[in-house]
Order: C-alpha cells, then sequence, then structure tokens
C-alpha cells in the first residue's frame, strides 16, 4: 500500500496495540482472538486508504482552472432541432 491515509494510520496502531496485547497474554484463546482482531484493523486500515485515496482523487477532478473557471469535461450530447407541444389530456 503507497498511500496510508490519516484514518489509515489510526487503525494500523490500534492494530500493533493489539497485537502488542496479544503477546502478553497467557490465554492462548483470548491472544487468538486479538491476533484475529488485529487482522481486521489491518483490513480496515487498507480499506480506508484506498477509500481516502479515491476521494482526494475525486476532489482533484474537480478542481479549478488557472482561471478561476470549474473544470468541467467535455460531454458529447444530442440536442433535439425541435421540441414539440406536450398532448393535452382530456379534462372531463
Amino acid at each position: 500500500m503507497s498511500f496510508i491515509s490519516q484514518r489509515g494510520k489510526e487503525y494500523l496502531e490500534t492494530a500493533q496495540t493489539l497485537l502488542r496485547a496479544a503477546q502478553t497474554m497467557t490465554d492462548p484463546r483470548v491472544s487468538g482472538q486479538l491476533k484475529a482482531l488485529a487482522d481486521d484493523y489491518e483490513r480496515r486500515a487498507e480499506k480506508a486508504s484506498h477509500a481516502d485515496a479515491a476521494k482526494a482523487s475525486a476532489r482533484s477532478a474537480a478542481r479549478v482552472d488557472r482561471d478561476g473557471q470549474a473544470y468541467e469535461p467535455e460531454v458529447p450530447i444530442k440536442v433535439r432541432e425541435w421540441i414539440g407541444p406536450a398532448l393535452a389530456s382530456k379534462v372531463r
């Protein structure tokens, strides 16, 4: 993982704390549960970092250019030459 967001770092710190606690446990079942929880926090760190990178990328795509105009990608649209009047509904 090349980019680690602040939220991802916090998840990793929690995972490291859980692993340190697991090493001091004498009960293997509690130690195993703490290790599993640490693995979950490592996955959360990776997922959060990917999500935060995607959000940062989206924000940079919506940036403002040098002239102060918002960047809007050109999208071809089909324009109808003439739009007829809507059909009137019959009133009873």
